[in-house]
């Protein structure tokens, strides 16, 4: 697969993003976004038998947790922290992930 058609609007961000040196050309552009989701993706939902079971696991203990009545109530407050530490966990898998160079 070579030649891939894009909406206007992304063709104009990719157009911008070279101009701008962000990126040598469409290609790498296209490389770098394509990496970048496939390791959200791999993020989200292992694909090894193994990290599926235990995470399989880990959400059977939790539902038990909550069916004990030990979850956690947050307000506005507690649930922007819990978000972004949910988010610096998610950050530092994908770098952990990565490929290195």
């Amino acid at each position: 697969m070579n030649e891939i058609t894009l909406q206007p609007d992304l063709q104009e961000f990719v157009e911008q993003k070279v101009r701008a040196g962000h990126y040598a050309n469409a290609s790498d552009l296209v490389n770098d976004i394509l990496r970048l989701l496939r390791d959200h993706e791999d993020a989200l939902m292992p694909t090894d038998p193994a990290e599926l079971a235990e995470l399989r696991r880990k959400i059977a203990a939790g539902i038990e947790q909550l069916d004990r009545g030990e979850g956690t109530t947050l307000n506005d407050e507690s649930l922007e922290q819990f978000i972004e530490d949910v988010k610096s966990r998610g950050r530092e898998r994908l770098r952990a992930k990565r490929p290195a160079g």
